[in-house]
């Protein structure tokens, strides 16, 4: 070193007036056993190769080098097994001539062992040991990483599909992940694209303002994701079957109430009964301060009422009428609730009857003996908006039937079909035809008979409609999603949220 490289060197360091003015890295003091003596830390993004290497050396008590000497390397506490093993932590190769010892590495001529170290694809902490085993006593060392994510490689918008209301405000939020799935750290620069009449602001607030089907874009440098938001055309609040899985009856069960943007979600019911039970075919009562369904515990199925004030469920009818009830169905006024009771023994079956609010004033309406048909009839009673008329249906798209409450007479609809359902006013219904099938509106008389939703979109389960009578709400088969249907222009407003079975909007049933 020259006199003004060492006169310069003196000046830097008086100046910081900092420790570490040394030539560089100084190694630590000589001890007996194993120690790393570099590259035991440090900080990288996954797949880095790490500049500084892992030296470990060992020495006996005398603190003299010991070479050739085995040592054992793991990662993560598992063992390399070769000079290649690789774990999702990181991955180690050695520096040496004999490498080949099965688990780890030997010593050099100088005690010491240099090891490269990858990190792995995961992140978090990789940690490297190496350790030595006499007699089952152990000396072990252990170095750290702190593994980063990579790159953003995908982008991915939240929420998801999802519905709302005109002038709702969404927040949307975007994170990035890199190519092996681990989640980015720091925000993201984020370009956003929409169609319809949607906005959305640069920290992601959505604001739709018309009823519509909309696709929003979140766009960071090459790469998107993409979500649609369904903009609803009427407010609204439906109960359903509890979905607990798959949508399916499950024991255990509930059912639960929210509104039809998803929001507002809220469960009862479900510790009806100590033993296995499932509840179904939920419905509105007019005053809208419970719920009718059906609970099955074991082998008795009856109608409960469901209190939405917290209070307990009971059993709608103090004594049962039959077997069976089922399918209950509030009347419009407030008077009745109509179900279907029975043995499901041929061919006496498929009885409907009716019952006062309060569970009194028991009465059969449709008393009349069946045919021997594999088909029952008279299931899903629904009483029309001006308590005229009786609508019921068979299983499995069997014949649709409607009869006069007062005088008993039947009039001829001659449809086949399930899930008949009375419009909020006047004498429309609406059904499914097949099972499933297209949706159809008609005249109680079987007038007016028309398609309302697209030939080849396919709905099962029940139908509800809207207040004001333009809308009804469809399970569509092909796509396992509840739908909002516009019966004018078959328009569809899907709601892709998870509804349980049966779902019915509030007032009308």
């Amino acid at each position: 070193m020259n006199v003004r490289t060492d006169f310069l060197r003196m000046l830097a360091c008086a100046t910081l007036f900092v420790a570490g003015c040394s030539d560089g890295p100084t190694e630590p003091k000589p001890r007996a056993g194993l120690q790393f003596l570099s590259g035991a830390s440090g900080a990288d993004t996954i797949e880095a190769n790490l500049t500084t290497p892992l030296v470990l050396e060992y020495r006996d008590s005398t603190l003299k080098v010991l070479a050739n000497r085995p040592v054992a390397v793991f990662v993560n506490g598992l063992p390399t097994f070769d000079s290649t093993s690789s774990v999702p932590a990181a991955t180690v190769t050695f520096d040496a001539v004999n490498t080949n010892i099965g688990n780890g590495a030997v010593t050099d001529a100088n005690g010491r062992i240099t090891i490269r170290v990858r990190l792995g694809q995961g992140t978090g902490t990789a940690v490297v040991s190496a350790g030595i085993f006499n007699g089952g006593a152990a000396s072990i060392v252990t170095a750290s990483y702190v593994v980063r994510a990579g790159a953003p490689a995908r982008v991915t918008l939240q929420p998801r599909d999802t519905a709302a209301y005109p002038a709702a405000r969404l927040q949307y939020r975007v994170t990035g992940r890199d190519r092996f799935r681990n989640p980015t750290v720091g925000p993201l620069s984020v370009a956003y694209l929409t169609n319809n009449d949607l906005t959305v602001s640069s920290t992601g607030i959505a604001t739709p303002r018309n009823p519509g089907r909309d696709t929003i874009i979140a766009r960071t440098g090459v790469f998107a994701d993409t979500v649609l938001l369904s903009v609803l055309p009427v407010t609204g609040t439906l109960v359903a079957s509890l979905c607990v899985v798959n949508c399916s009856f499950t024991l255990g069960a509930g059912i639960a109430i929210m509104n039809l943007d998803g929001s507002g979600y809220k469960e009862y019911a479900r510790n009806v009964s100590a033993s296995a039970y499932v509840i179904a075919y939920p419905r509105w009562s007019i005053d809208k301060q419970s719920i009718f369904a059906r609970v099955q515990i074991g082998a008795d199925t009856r109608i409960w009422t469901i209190p939405l004030d917290g209070t307990a469920p009971k059993k709608f009818l103090a004594s049962p009428t039959a077997a069976t009830e089922d399918f209950p169905s509030p009347s419009p006024d407030g008077q009745w609730v109509y179900y279907h009771a029975g043995t499901f023994a041929l061919p006496n079956d498929g009885l409907v009857w009716r019952a006062r609010t309060d569970g009194t004033g028991i009465e059969s309406l449709v008393p009349e003996s069946l045919p021997q048909t594999s088909d029952v009839r008279n299931l899903y009673p629904q009483v029309s908006a001006s308590g005229e008329w009786l609508a019921y249906t068979g299983t499995g798209g069997g014949a649709i039937s409607i009869r006069n409450i007062m005088t008993g007479v039947r009039t001829p609809f001659y449809r086949e079909g399930i899930s008949a359902t009375w419009a909020p006013t006047g004498t429309r219904l609406a059904y499914i035809r097949g099972n499933p099938g297209p949706i159809w509106v008609a005249v109680y008389d079987g007038t007016q008979d028309r398609l309302v939703s697209k030939p080849l979109n396919y709905y099962g389960g029940t139908l509800s409609w809207s207040a004001d009578g333009k809308y009804l709400l469809a399970f569509r088969a092909q796509t396992g999603v509840w739908e909002l249907l516009d019966i004018a222009t078959a328009v569809s407003y899907p709601l892709p949220f998870k509804i349980g079975l049966n779902a019915k909007l509030r007032p009308y049933n």
